[in-house]
């Protein structure tokens, strides 16, 4: 089964526990990437690579974390203006649905995670003070300390909900599409909308806990179509 498809995506790919899958792996990979003329991950390159030289397989893209979770409030900075989350979303949708219907043979949308990071000021840390210069969402360019951004931070309930909004939105654009959209949230979240304890960061961290069930999980929502 793993042959016939390649994961697209950055850190998060990690969290299926599975040595044996593809995984088209960018450290930071994002949908802002995607149009970013002078991105030094040259991800949408990577991309039309692999597809040419790999026709038969389905591309699954597990894009949207880092632009959700990360760059959303660093551009906000960087603007010095808090940028409208609802407009920020659907034009993040818009552009990734643009970009699979233009390019993508075979694609199947995997939706983002609910977020862990209860820490602001580890958004901002990962953020703005990440000094690998091949990381898209890192900028060292930002002369900030924590203390003077803080209030473009929104709370953990908003930013969760923000997470779930956007696989909202994007199942929407999808399926009107025609594009194959599947998630994990039924897999990842409690019934009372919490993230189940085996995911949850013993520490300050911004992924999931590596579990072989997200692995299952996964491969049971995608079997039908591949």
């Amino acid at each position: 089964m793993e042959n016939r498809f390649c994961l697209i995506g950055n850190s998060h790919t990690q969290q299926f526990d599975n040595p044996n899958m593809n995984i088209l792996y960018g450290y930071g990979a994002s949908i802002c990437g995607l149009y970013n003329e002078n991105s030094t991950l040259k991800l949408k390159e990577k991309i039309l690579d692999y597809q040419e030289f790999n026709p038969e397989k389905t591309l699954v893209f597990f894009l949207g974390q880092s632009d959700v979770e990360f760059i959303y409030y660093y551009k906000s900075i960087k603007k010095q203006n808090k940028l409208d989350i609802t407009d920020f979303l659907y034009d993040l949708v818009d552009k990734y649905v643009e970009f699979i219907k233009y390019y993508i043979k075979k694609p199947i949308v995997l939706g983002i995670n609910p977020t862990v990071t209860k820490s602001n000021e580890h958004i901002f840390q990962v953020n703005c003070r990440e000094l690998n210069t091949i990381n898209p969402n890192g900028s060292n360019l930002l002369n900030f300390n924590y203390d003077d951004v803080k209030d473009y931070y929104d709370s953990f309930e908003k930013r969760f909900d923000n997470n779930l909004n956007f696989n909202k939105i994007l199942k929407f654009e999808c399926e009107k599409n025609n594009i194959i959209y599947i998630d994990l949230t039924d897999e990842i979240l409690n019934d009372d909308m919490s993230v189940k304890e085996i995911y949850q960061p013993k520490h300050i961290d911004h992924h999931l806990i590596p579990n072989y069930k997200l692995y299952d999980t996964l491969m049971n929502k995608i079997k039908e179509y591949i």
